[in-house]
């Protein structure tokens, strides 16, 4: 549960970089809405910046 809190610490304050340390290099984030997850941090890492919370269709 800590490094999972810490991964969200991390995340809401913008930090990218200490995020791809945490996560796990296969993980998978599964989005809301009709988007298709997006698959390990080579995806996530583009997708993310520089607004993680725009609205994408």
């Amino acid at each position: 549960m800590e490094t999972l809190r810490s991964a969200y610490q991390v995340f809401n304050r913008g930090d990218f970089d200490a995020v791809m340390l945490i996560v796990h290099p296969d993980f998978e984030f599964v989005c809301v809405g009709a988007q298709s997850p997006v698959k390990r941090i080579p995806a996530w890492r583009p997708w993310v910046e520089p607004d993680a919370f725009a609205i994408r269709v």
